[in-house]
C-alpha cells in the first residue's frame, strides 16, 4: 500500500465513523438531509450535484485528515506511551532501541582514521570527525538502510505501513467520536440505544486496532536489529549464513543470490571492516 493510500484510509474511516454516529441519533437522518439541501425532496440535477460535491469534498479532504491523524498518532501519542516527549523524529526514537544503532558513527570514524591519506591533514580529519558527530544517528543508519537488501527493506516497510494504518485509524475513530459527540450535543440530535451500541463497537474496534499495531512494529524493529547484528557481529553473520546455506536453493526466491550474504548486507562499511582485519 502506498503512502497516499495509508493516509487516505484513516481519513475515510474518520468520515465514516462521524457520519454513521450522527445518523444513528434520533434526529440524525433529518439533520443530514437538511445539510445536503433536502436531497430527499429534490430529485433533480441540483440535488444530485450537491450530493456528489459533498462526497467529493469528503474524499478530497480525507488525505489531509489522514495526514493529521497519522501525525498525531506517530509524533504525539506513540512517544507519550513509550515514555518520551512528543517529537517529530519517530524513526530516531524507534531505532534507538536497536543494539548497534549508536555504533554506526563510531565505526565510520574508526575506519576513516585507519585510511591514512598524506594529502589530508590531521586538522581536516578532526574537522570531518566533528562534523559527523552532529549528524543524526537516524540519518547515518538510513544511508546504509536505503542500500540494504531490497526484499528485506520492502518487508520492513510493509510492517511499518501496517503499524501506521492501525494507529492512525484508531486515532481517527477516537477523534470522530469526539467530533460527533460535539455535533450531537450542539444540535440536540438526541441519543438512542442503537447509538450507544454503535459507540461501544467503535471503541472496541479502536482498542483492537491499537493493540494490533504493536505486532508489526515489533517485527519490523526485530528485522532491522537482525540486519544490524549480521553486519557488525562476526559470529552472528557466520551463524546466519551457515543456517541459510542449509535450505535447498529451490526454496529460495528465484532472484536470490547464490551466496547467503544478502542478510549480512553488501555495504561498503562492512567490506572495509573486513579488509581492515
Amino acid at each position: 500500500m502506498t503512502r497516499e493510500m495509508r493516509i487516505r484510509s484513516a481519513g475515510v474511516l474518520f468520515y465514516i465513523v462521524l457520519l454513521v454516529t450522527v445518523l444513528l441519533t434520533e434526529k440524525g437522518c433529518q439533520f443530514i438531509t437538511s445539510m445536503l439541501g433536502s436531497v430527499s425532496k429534490n430529485t433533480g440535477w441540483a440535488g444530485l450535484l450537491l450530493t456528489a460535491t459533498t462526497f467529493g469534498m469528503a474524499i478530497f479532504t480525507s488525505d489531509a485528515i489522514g495526514w493529521v491523524l497519522s501525525a498525531i498518532a506517530t509524533f504525539v501519542i506513540s512517544p507519550l506511551l513509550d515514555g518520551n516527549m512528543p517529537s517529530g523524529h519517530f524513526y530516531d526514537m524507534e531505532w534507538s532501541k536497536l543494539t548497534y544503532y549508536d555504533k554506526l558513527k563510531d565505526e565510520i570514524t574508526k575506519h576513516y582514521k585507519s585510511q591514512h591519506d598524506p594529502q589530508h591533514s590531521d586538522k581536516d580529519a578532526k574537522a570531518d570527525e566533528r562534523r559527523w558527530k552532529h549528524y543524526s544517528d537516524d540519518i547515518v543508519l538510513s544511508y546504509f538502510w536505503q542500500q540494504g537488501p531490497e526484499r528485506i527493506v520492502e518487508w520492513v516497510s510493509r510492517r511499518y505501513t501496517a503499524f501506521f494504518i492501525y494507529r492512525s485509524s484508531a486515532v481517527g475513530i477516537l477523534l470522530a467520536l469526539i467530533a460527533s459527540g460535539i455535533v450531537v450535543c450542539a444540535k440536540g440530535l438526541g441519543a438512542s440505544v442503537v447509538l450507544w451500541a454503535s459507540v461501544c463497537l467503535w471503541v472496541v474496534l479502536m482498542a483492537f486496532l491499537w493493540f494490533m499495531s504493536d505486532a508489526p512494529r515489533r517485527e519490523a524493529r526485530q528485522m532491522v536489529d537482525l540486519w544490524l547484528h549480521a553486519a557488525f557481529d562476526d559470529r552472528m553473520r557466520k551463524a546466519v549464513n551457515s543456517i541459510q546455506d542449509r535450505f535447498p536453493k529451490t526454496c529460495r526466491h528465484r532472484d536470490s543470490p547464490k551466496d547467503s550474504s544478502e542478510l549480512s548486507t553488501a555495504s561498503t562499511l562492512d567490506k572495509r571492516r573486513t579488509d581492515s582485519k
